[in-house]
């Protein structure tokens, strides 16, 4: 019974993040701005997708934060911010 409540609860967090990510999609894009949405979770990790200005989805990830591995996860995130040229006035949290 466990498992399979757990395996539900999943499945919808994943929902839940597809619906949200669609939102934003469809919203006008921010004129030559390109954004990152983060989907906090503690245990399932945040999940990431970095948006580009016309709303294609250039790269989506899962970053483990409070995993031990926090400072490397961190990392990852900068090194993404970096190669997208992300603009920080244009963060949008989930």
């Amino acid at each position: 019974l466990r498992s399979k409540l757990t395996s539900d609860a999943e499945k919808e967090s994943i929902m839940m993040f597809g619906r949200n990510l669609r939102q934003l999609l469809l919203m006008s894009p921010v004129r030559g701005r390109t954004m990152m949405g983060v989907d906090p979770g503690y245990k399932h990790g945040c999940k990431l997708a970095i948006i580009s200005p016309t709303s294609q989805i250039l790269h989506t990830d899962v970053v483990y934060l409070h995993s031990g591995q926090g400072f490397r996860e961190g990392e990852k995130i900068r090194r993404l911010l970096l190669h997208y040229k992300y603009d920080d006035e244009a963060f949008i949290k989930l």
